[in-house]
């Protein structure tokens, strides 16, 4: 009996013992003596290695003091069945572009909670898919430069010419941006109307502005739409949403309108590397000098974000044949193909070959950027020859599109008027093939005639 008593005594205390280094531990902790916290929960778990909730103290202890095993310990919790170690893995692999890794993790978290948080899993699961899409269609690029800068600044950072457009603060919300197309004539901006932001577009009348119109109400419905870019055929629309069918916070989307709809496609996701777990926004191109800009707050702190200059290319290339980790590396930017700096202009950096001539001058001479040309009426010119070309693809891409759904069309009148404005928009197409190569010719002499009045 005196040994039972005395038994149970020395449990008790060492349990006090135990309870009372666990809350040192605690105190430590939440004071940031981390050195100390860890040193309390690492004997604390030589008695009880198997407890989940300590594994999971030490853990956060050991990733405050930037100690690689930290890792192992969350997974020690997770193993033992504490549901914030898989909460805490599933975050972790899914910024880590570990995509099916972190959708196991809340997989077993949706098991395991009611039904509204279950529904927050799910939206985490579908993210983790579409990001394991992307992963499958890296993009290449070739940055140019990368300037962190204050959120508040970033804008700054966009040093396009004016034939690009404009960028700017609405001035009535400062989280709102607008673009303004070069002649001022046009513009797009974002706007709150309820709970979100909505794009707007509004023209330029001979008495002030034209009541603005939602630039579609079903694009990234139900979500944020910010920070548009339009581009300089006037159709093509670069835009930010945090849509729940993108990978986390904002995306960058492209959609382009159809005159045969009269509407705004579908919105396209452009993929990684410009998009990722955290905000990507505000993708701006400069056509003419072939550089485009997007901003990240990915790996910043929570005021700072960071805008990327690469080389702006039509043609996509994505990269192939690369282990998941190296992949994973060019998927957030921690690693890409950086442009080397010469005394030239930023964008003159560019390897020069066939697939990168703006315009040929001659069987010698070709122009990669707009500023190569000498004559200010050529380039002038040549702008003009770009927006025409720009309308003759999106003439054909129309065309292809109307082909596409003659077949789906029931009604007789509808077919022949769809017939009509194929054949409408293929006069179209001959009469600015006829126009361009006109041009095209012109454009040389008048360059050709400026080198010989400077010589």
């Amino acid at each position: 009996m005196k040994k039972t008593v005395l038994l149970g005594v020395v449990l008790f205390f060492c349990s006090c013992f135990f309870a009372q280094k666990k809350s040192d531990a605690e105190f430590f902790y939440n004071n940031g003596e981390f050195e100390k916290s860890a040193t309390i929960y690492k004997s604390l778990l030589k008695k009880k290695p198997k407890d989940a909730l300590l594994n999971y103290c030490y853990a956060k202890c050991l990733m405050e003091l930037n100690d690689s095993n930290f890792l192992c310990y969350f997974e020690k919790a997770s193993e033992y069945g504490f549901s914030k170690a898989d909460l805490f893995l599933a975050d972790y692999h899914f910024s880590k572009y570990n995509f099916l890794e972190a959708t196991n993790f809340y997989l077993r978290l949706q098991e395991n909670q009611d039904s509204q948080e279950s529904k927050n899993y799910e939206e985490k699961i579908t993210q983790c898919n579409t990001a394991n899409e992307f992963m499958n269609r890296v993009e290449k690029i070739e940055i140019l430069d990368s300037i962190r800068v204050k959120k508040e600044f970033f804008l700054d950072v966009y040093n396009f010419p004016i034939e690009v457009g404009n960028l700017s603060i609405v001035p009535s919300d400062s989280n709102a941006i607008q673009y303004t197309s070069e002649r001022k004539d046009k513009r797009i901006y974002a706007e709150k109307r309820g709970r979100n932001y909505e794009l707007l577009s509004s023209y330029r009348l001979t008495e002030g502005w034209s009541i603005p119109n939602l630039i579609s109400e079903k694009i990234c419905s139900e979500s944020n739409k910010n920070f548009p870019f339009l581009m300089s055929d006037g159709l093509t629309l670069y835009f930010a949403s945090d849509s729940k069918e993108g990978i986390g916070g904002y995306d960058i989307y492209i959609t382009r309108f159809s005159s045969m709809s009269n509407a705004y496609l579908p919105a396209k996701n452009v993929g990684m590397p410009f998009n990722s777990p955290f905000n990507d926004y505000m993708m701006a191109i400069d056509e003419y000098n072939k550089v485009g800009w997007f901003a990240t707050d990915r790996y910043q702190n929570e005021d700072s974000v960071v805008i990327y200059k690469f080389i702006f290319s039509e043609e996509k290339k994505f990269w192939k044949d690369l282990s998941q980790e190296e992949l994973a590396l060019y998927a957030q930017l921690k690693k890409y193909d950086r442009v080397k700096k010469t005394i030239e202009n930023e964008t003159q950096t560019k390897k020069r070959n066939e697939k990168e001539t703006l315009f040929f001058i001659n069987d010698v001479i070709s122009y990669t950027l707009i500023d190569d040309f000498e004559s200010d009426i050529a380039r002038e010119k040549y702008k003009v020859f770009q927006q025409k070309k720009q309308q003759k693809s999106l003439l054909e891409s129309s065309i292809e599109e109307m082909r596409s759904s003659y077949n789906f069309i029931v009604k007789k009148e509808d077919k022949l008027l769809l017939e009509r404005t194929i054949l409408k928009n293929e006069k179209q197409i001959m009469q600015l093939q006829k126009e361009l190569k006109l041009l095209e010719i012109e454009i040389r002499n008048i360059e050709i005639s400026a080198w010989e009045k400077e010589e």
